[in-house]
């Protein structure tokens, strides 16, 4: 059975501009969402590309932005992730949406394209809390900031 979309969202108090900026600032990525390297070609059909290392092993995703609004939202478009030791997970989109609230900006994940059989089970759990824990670390560290 095909996994429903998942869905993910976090309140943060910056305006939606800083927020939208934290996802293409490599000083930020390297900060939050704690990458060692990326490309980041902030135009329609740019590379959105990250690499990270954790306990030995590393970690990379990539995807082409697409339905880029500043500040507003955009979409990785067939996105790939390689983890360490495992088959390559894609092609995904994902979707992130930014909106104004309170004094402070709401965040919406919306992630497709999850495939079928036990491997996509786990990535799909997987996926859930790495987006759970993505949008906290980025909402503690906009917010210290």
């Amino acid at each position: 059975m095909t996994k429903p979309p998942l869905e993910k969202s976090v309140f943060i108090q910056v305006p939606c501009q800083r927020a939208f900026d934290a996802f293409f600032d490599g000083a930020d990525l390297r900060h939050w969402w704690r990458t060692d390297r990326e490309i980041l070609a902030l135009r329609e059909d740019g590379l959105y590309a990250l690499h990270w290392s954790s306990q030995d092993k590393e970690y990379a995703l990539f995807g082409r932005i697409r339905e880029l609004q500043a500040a507003r939202q955009f979409q990785l478009a067939s996105l790939f992730y390689f983890p360490p030791g495992e088959q390559n997970v894609g092609p995904m989109d994902v979707w992130i949406r930014f909106e104004p609230e309170d004094e402070g900006t709401r965040i919406q994940v919306l992630q497709t394209g999850f495939g079928e059989g036990p491997f996509w089970d786990r990535y799909y759990e997987d996926a859930q809390s790495g987006w759970e824990n993505a949008l906290q670390s980025l909402k503690n560290y906009l917010e210290e900031r």
